[in-house]
């Protein structure tokens, strides 16, 4: 789609960092419609996150804070804030283990209900447990650190699922980059995760 004045179609975008899908229509009642299932939380957007820390508790946690985004270009950012916007994600405990440094990892699957600026890496943040090589939300120093075997910031969308033509039920899966997954073969799991690593 070439309409410049409906962003050429695009429904959503990635933060820089960020590997996976993106949904694109290809003409204006696709656009439409497909805005339409986003706005009431019929399109499904879920990502896989390295975090730092072992999860605690339960497998599955609702994060809820309001993000309030600030500035413009690549000083730009989130907060949570009170004068925020309500941002909803839905964690998913998969798998733990330790790096090689013995720091304690776990890997999630995050699905966003809302859809707020560097809404996964800030909640992460924010609840202590922030995304592998995360250069926004986490301190330089843990950041080069974590360079050293996780070139990049550990988030991924693998899944997007919807309704297409004819009311049809549409799922996409997008497997790990492969510089993600070389990451994961730099992690001992813990003996209830070695199958999911």
């Amino acid at each position: 789609m070439e309409d410049t004045q409906h962003g050429r179609g695009f429904l959503h975008r990635l933060d820089i960092p960020t590997s996976g899908l993106v949904l694109l229509a290809k003409n204006h009642n696709a656009l439409y419609d497909l805005r339409l299932q986003l706005a009431i939380g019929d399109l499904q957007r879920e990502y896989c996150v390295l975090a730092h820390g072992r999860w605690p508790g339960e497998a599955r946690k609702d994060l809820r804070s309001r993000v309030h985004w600030f500035g413009t270009g690549r000083q730009a950012g989130s907060i949570i804030a009170p004068a925020g916007r309500v941002a909803l994600s839905k964690a998913k405990l998969l798998a733990n283990g330790h790096q090689l440094a013995g720091q304690a990892v776990s890997l999630l699957a995050i699905q966003i209900v809302t859809g707020r600026q560097h809404q996964i890496r800030l909640q992460m943040a924010h609840v202590g447990h922030p995304a592998v090589t995360d250069k926004r939300y986490f301190s330089s120093v843990n950041c080069m650190l974590d360079m050293r075997w996780c070139r990049r910031n550990f988030l991924h969308r693998y899944r997007l699922a919807f309704f297409g033509a004819r009311a049809r039920e549409v799922e996409v899966i997008q497997p790990l980059p492969s510089d993600l997954q070389s990451s994961l073969l730099r992690i001992s799991a813990a003996a209830s995760s070695i199958d999911t690593f």
